[in-house]
């Protein structure tokens, strides 16, 4: 546990939102990451994800504030993103047209 929450606060913040900023449309000068959050991959914001639940669990059983603490941060980020994506509530790194085009039986590529 301890290595996991060590390699927790390596992670680049930054770097971790850029991929929901712009899709919300906001600016973000991050170099992206890559593998699964790259901007090109149909799997983008699911190591963010992982990564956050890991801060949440971990806070949870040891009550490590520095880590609680950039996960209040991660969110409040999210949060910014989600009002910028409008009234519906929607927040994710994938732009919600790809969602409405699988639901509408189209193919998207790449998505799973």
């Amino acid at each position: 546990m301890q290595r996991t929450r060590r390699y927790l606060l390596t992670l680049d913040s930054e770097r971790q939102l850029h991929t929901f900023r712009v899709t919300a449309g906001l600016r973000s000068t991050a170099k992206p990451l890559g593998g699964w959050e790259a901007p090109d991959n149909f799997r983008r914001g699911e190591f963010f994800g992982h990564s956050l639940s890991a801060c949440a669990m971990i806070y949870a059983m040891t009550g490590d504030e520095e880590l609680k603490a950039k996960a209040d941060r991660l969110v409040a980020e999210l949060a910014k993103c989600q009002a910028a994506l409008g009234p519906s509530g929607y927040l994710s790194a994938e732009p919600e047209s790809d969602f409405d085009r699988l639901e509408a039986g189209q193919f998207v590529q790449g998505i799973w």
